[in-house]
């Protein structure tokens, strides 16, 4: 956690500062649309420790006698806190991409591959929706890991204070849907991708024969608070998550989501 609180900043400075002067003179401008993975998603490994603090433990290689605790549980108020710093990459403030700087994100040369850029669903324009979703892949596509869920509820039974599964995903919930009320015009499309993104994952999570009955049952409950979210909205976004949490429910195998991926290039981010 502490590695997320001292990388947060400094990827804030490097994107509030990035543009042509971060090329050599005589650099293709399209240099800057394949190093701003680098920068936008500066802080991807740093959210994946985080997030590895919640609903995990730590296992020594204990010696009977040698005082270690086999399997020492995260402190309950560290998976809380730990939950809140990776859901604040959901806030849109943190996700959006001047227009400024989306003017500089120019395609590649035609006579060149690039792997380090995102494959922009706007094909040759890049798409802020796109690296809207790429962080949104890494938070709650880690925090809805079918085994992170099982953990959560193995956890809670044995210790009723901690962090719960049904906390975790409501919380979620809370984050992407915040603000959305009955009447509220229409949402912002770095927030609707993130809404999306998050509605899917937990019906997928509800549907997967890989997870257990019970991390089924929470995720379809989360499922239901999505529903009742959307239904009280009339925006575009909350019409189409709502025709498709119903077709999900009437047949949740006919009707699996296809997430929309990203498109972010895999590697470290320094």
């Amino acid at each position: 956690m502490q590695w997320l609180k001292q990388v947060w900043p400094v990827r804030d400075a490097l994107l509030s500062h990035y543009g042509p002067s971060s090329l050599r003179p005589g650099e293709p401008a399209s240099r800057t649309t394949s190093r701003f993975p680098l920068i936008y998603l500066f802080h991807r490994y740093a959210l994946a420790a985080a997030i590895n603090v919640v609903g995990s433990a730590t296992i020594p290689p204990a010696i009977v006698g040698d005082g270690q605790q086999p399997i020492a549980v995260w402190p309950a108020a560290s998976q809380r806190e730990a939950l809140q710093l990776v859901l604040k990459a959901l806030d849109p403030k943190e996700l959006e991409i001047a227009t400024q700087l989306w003017q500089l994100l120019a395609p590649p040369e035609p006579d060149r591959d690039d792997p380090e850029r995102f494959v922009s669903s706007a094909g040759y324009l890049f798409s802020p929706q796109d690296a809207a979703r790429a962080v949104t892949e890494i938070v709650a596509g880690g925090l809805l890991d079918p085994s992170r869920m099982q953990r959560l509820a193995v956890i809670s039974r044995a210790s009723p204070q901690s962090l719960t599964s049904t906390e975790v995903i409501t919380a979620l919930i809370r984050t992407a849907f915040s603000g959305a009320t009955a009447g509220t015009s229409e949402r912002s499309d770095i927030a609707a991708a993130v809404e999306s993104q998050v509605a899917e994952r937990l019906m997928l999570l509800s549907a997967d024969t890989n997870a257990t009955p019970e991390v089924q049952a929470t995720a379809l409950a989360g499922v239901y608070d999505v529903q009742k979210v959307v239904r009280a909205r009339q925006d575009a976004t909350a019409k189409r998550l709502s025709r498709e949490i119903e077709l999900f429910l009437t047949n949740p195998q006919q009707n699996l989501p296809k997430l929309k991926p990203s498109g972010a290039p895999p590697g470290p981010p320094i």
